[in-house]
């Protein structure tokens, strides 16, 4: 007779899963009842205290007391040390701003002592006679202004003495000025309109941004531009163009714009430049670009990014003197610190909050000063200065925070201007000699026609967007920024 196979003892399948559900439902049941009950789920059991039957409870009482007494004492230390050190901060506080306000003293008297020459100092002589060989071998001297602060890097000086010959004795042809106001892309656009309205009344401008230029087309306007002062000269074929302006106004870029490839080296720190280089455009023109010339020696450089960082005297001085202007909530979102009352008090908060420490937990201001010149100059503090509103005022003081950035560059409308900017510079340096009108109306007369088309040709793609597309052909504006 075969013997039985014994029963096996492990847990079925069928009761694995049973146990597992009625475990997940328990587990969603607990969780349901702690939801709808919070204090309940979070209520902990009561300490019973220690039973009289406990044979040393006289001596387990003692030890909690103490050690009660010792939490107690270690807390009324900790307090006692953090009011010593709010002390120390307060006084550490205090000192720096004595140092900051000393600082700025010396700054401004420094600054009141400097007389605003046209001449640049001996270190920047090398480049001056540089410029000295642009201005006698060019044409046509583009003058490249910022629009974020075109006053502040404008020599009307040295723009009276190139029209007058004193800096091209050795040319007999008389020069043409003409404003290229860069970089309007990083201005709102009722600003950069205010700017053009306010040049134009003293020399030709044409607005122009690099990071644009391909797509609208303001490098073929710019050069077509160049090509009527060429024609304009009935004695001349070809064209010489030299760029002049302060550093890290953005020559290099018009030249690569212009050019069309990367013809000179750029970079985003002033001083790139160190030679006159010479690019042909074509067959007729050829561009010349120079160095970054600083004619004034003022605190206000370091805020033009005309100045390297590194090479900054009184970083501390060149901070104490803007920083007010600008909205305290505006620097305390950038940079994540908290309400500040003056220019030492935001320093003395960034290095901390930046960990520039000196020896002992002595804020570093000259270094913090420094972060906040590097963070102006490449763009983390967006800024601009507002146009004049008075036609005789030439001190422009308020700097605003930027809010919007303007709309990609349209320069289509260049062309229509063109003839306008011939005439006005003609009026401005007395020539009465040249008949551009003969040479150049056929010229203007297809540009007007190709602008009506354009517009015309505008207005049927955007009918429902409410974009009102303005016709510059009978319009001597050559810059529409409401597109």
């Amino acid at each position: 007779m075969a013997l039985k196979k014994t029963k096996s003892h492990r847990q079925t399948l069928k009761v694995k899963h049973m146990v597992d559900k009625k475990a997940k439902a328990h587990r969603k049941r607990v969780a349901k009842l702690a939801k709808q009950n919070p204090l309940l789920a979070k209520r902990r059991s009561k300490d019973p205290g220690i039973p009289n039957l406990w044979p040393f409870k006289e001596d387990l009482c003692r030890q909690m007391l103490q050690k009660k007494q010792e939490a107690d004492d270690r807390e009324t230390l900790l307090r006692e040390q953090r009011r010593v050190e709010k002390e120390r901060r307060r006084a550490m506080i205090e000192k720096a701003t004595a140092h900051a306000q000393s600082s700025f003293a010396e700054h401004t008297a420094k600054d009141a002592n400097v007389d605003d020459h046209t001449a640049p100092s001996s270190s920047s002589n090398h480049f001056y006679k540089e410029l000295r060989q642009v201005a006698e071998a060019a044409d046509v001297i583009l003058i490249v202004l910022d629009a974020r602060d075109p006053l502040g890097c404008r020599n009307i000086d040295l723009e009276e003495r190139i029209l007058s010959g004193e800096m091209t004795s050795s040319s007999p042809i008389p020069k043409r000025i003409v404003l290229v106001l860069n970089k309007i892309d990083l201005v709102p656009h009722d600003v950069a309109q205010g700017w053009l309205d306010y040049l134009r009344r003293s020399r030709p401008t044409v607005p122009f941004s690099t990071t644009e230029v391909v797509t609208s087309g303001g490098a073929d306007k710019l050069v077509q531009l160049l090509k009527n002062y060429s024609r304009s000269h009935g004695m001349k074929t070809a064209l010489t163009v030299g760029l002049i302006g302060y550093p890290n106004t953005g020559k290099s870029s018009i030249v690569n714009a212009l050019k069309r490839t990367r013809a000179v080296a750029t970079g985003p720190t002033p001083g790139v430049t160190r030679h006159l280089q010479t690019v042909q455009l074509d067959g007729k023109i050829s561009l010349i670009d120079s160095p970054g010339v600083i004619f004034n020696d003022d605190g206000a450089n370091a805020l033009r990014n005309a100045l390297r960082v590194e090479t900054i005297d009184d970083a501390v001085g060149a901070i104490a003197s803007v920083v007010d202007k600008f909205p305290a909530e505006q620097l305390m979102q950038i940079y994540g610190i908290g309400r500040f009352s003056n220019a030492s008090e935001l320093l003395f908060r960034i290095a901390h909050k930046c960990g520039k420490l000196k020896k002992g937990g002595v804020p570093d201001l000259d270094q913090a000063a420094r972060i906040v010149l590097r963070d102006w100059n490449t763009g983390k503090i967006p800024y601009y200065v507002p146009a004049p509103v008075d036609e005789q005022s030439t001190q422009v003081n308020d700097v605003q925070i930027v809010s919007d950035w303007a709309q990609p560059l349209d320069i289509d409308a260049i062309g229509a201007g063109d003839m306008a900017l011939d005439n006005e510079e003609e009026q401005a340096i007395g020539d009465e000699n040249e008949e551009p009108e003969q040479v150049s109306r056929p010229t203007t007369r297809a540009m007007k026609k190709k602008a009506k088309k354009e517009a015309r040709r505008r207005k049927k793609i955007l009918p429902a967007t409410g974009v009102a597309m303005k016709d510059t052909s009978d319009s001597e504006e050559d810059f529409d920024f409401n597109q």
